[in-house]
């Protein structure tokens, strides 16, 4: 029994897509090599660090991961570096595997900045905690108080900003530090870092 020539093309066309599919995920697999549950997080920023800053390939960095938050399929990753404060932006795909779309480090104890997913802007902040004593913290905002609650524990944490026409910027010279029993505590701390 022969097959009709559109039957062949029509074998022929979704043997091609399969083919294409195939390498698809194969290529996806490269191009987000995180894995779903994030288990070798730490190797892929050692890997981005060395190709990046450190061109020895046999150099192995200390990665200590902190804290993240997730917007949609991107989420925020602060991590410590060879004892410098980092932060990654990991990009998912529909796999649910992750590649580092955005990295970076530097001096300092904290990473602050802003945030925009699904139309909201969020005020970031992160950081070292390493007495634990940090409990609670004040960022005044074009007149209005936004506060964050802080683990004891090296943190990331956010909170939706209201205030229209906000640009981003973020004065450390109107953030104010709290203890557990509501004490300023900022003068103890030097806020010195960098953006989120």
């Amino acid at each position: 029994m022969h097959r009709s020539p559109s039957r062949k093309s029509a074998l022929a066309f979704a043997a091609a897509m399969l083919a294409a599919a195939c390498l698809l995920f194969l290529f996806d697999l490269r191009t987000y090599p995180i894995q779903p549950d994030r288990s070798n997080l730490t190797d892929c920023i050692a890997d981005r660090y060395r190709q990046s800053f450190h061109f020895d390939p046999s150099y192995e960095p200390k990665v200590e991961l902190y804290d993240s938050l997730a917007f949609g399929r991107e989420s925020l990753v602060l991590f410590d570096i060879d004892s410098s404060l980092g932060r990654a932006v990991l990009e998912e795909n529909i796999l649910g595997w992750h590649k580092i779309s955005s990295f970076g480090y530097g001096g300092g104890s904290f990473r602050y900045g802003s945030w925009e997913s699904d139309g909201t802007q969020y005020l970031v902040f992160g950081g070292r905690n390493p007495l634990q004593e940090i409990a609670g913290a004040d960022f005044r905002i074009n007149g209005t108080v936004y506060h964050l609650d802080i683990p004891p524990a090296s943190f990331l944490v956010c909170t939706p900003v209201q205030h229209s026409g906000w640009d981003g910027t973020v004065d450390l010279g109107q953030l104010t530090l709290y203890d557990s029993q509501g004490t300023d505590i900022t003068d103890r701390y030097d806020l010195s870092g960098g953006g989120i």
